[in-house]
């Protein structure tokens, strides 16, 4: 039984899955030498970005865009909506047990997609709700027979494809690859972090 999408792409949700699937597959412990403030070359000392550099920026966000829109499309071809693929998607991959709030946590989902989404799995049948002990009202989401079967048939193909692009880069691509992302995630959430501590309308010094 297909899961069927109601609701067209969010352009709200643009890149976040990207973003999300993207760092998920790095080691999610930042190293402290990433954060140090390194002199900048491409910012002059008039604080103006070159057009080189604004232009990667641009060509990066512009890469996770179409990352994210790889995976919509795909779901959709599937008939599933991007929160219950993205829930078939952590469920079939992992062990690990997750409920409805971990979801939300780590997809950047409102709850009230993900309750709907889980509803609506579970009314298919491809999952089920167990209460977990020692957690007061959490039930943790599992797969049943028939939706690990959904699953290895509608998420499967996905999962390999990622394997085999990934396999074609070489391991110091691959390397390389991560290194980099890492070390730009973390500058990144600095400098985010930095705006986020400044009153609003102004920029933060240094």
């Amino acid at each position: 039984m297909l899961i069927q999408s109601n609701a067209s792409h969010n352009p709200t949700h643009s890149k976040r899955h990207a973003w999300d699937f993207f760092w998920k597959a790095l080691d999610k412990s930042l190293s402290s030498d990433y954060t140090d403030h390194s002199p900048i070359s491409d910012i002059g000392g008039d604080g103006i970005v070159s057009d080189e550099m604004s232009s990667q920026r641009e060509q990066m966000n512009q890469c996770f865009k179409q990352m994210d829109d790889i995976f919509h499309a795909y779901a959709a071809s599937h008939g599933l909506s991007d929160s219950a693929f993205w829930i078939l998607y952590t469920l079939y991959e992992s062990d690990t047990p997750y409920t409805q709030n971990d979801l939300c946590m780590t997809w950047y989902y409102p709850k009230q997609t993900i309750h709907s989404a889980v509803a609506n799995l579970v009314k298919a049948g491809h999952v089920s709700l167990v209460p977990m002990p020692n957690r007061r009202n959490s039930k943790r989401i599992v797969l049943t027979a028939s939706g690990r079967a959904y699953a290895q048939t509608h998420v499967g193909p996905l999962l390999a494809a990622e394997e085999r692009a990934f396999a074609q880069l070489t391991k110091e691509e691959r390397d390389a690859y991560l290194r980099l992302a890492k070390k730009h995630l973390a500058l990144l959430s600095s400098a985010v972090d930095a705006v986020m501590q400044q009153p609003a309308g102004t920029a933060p010094q240094g």
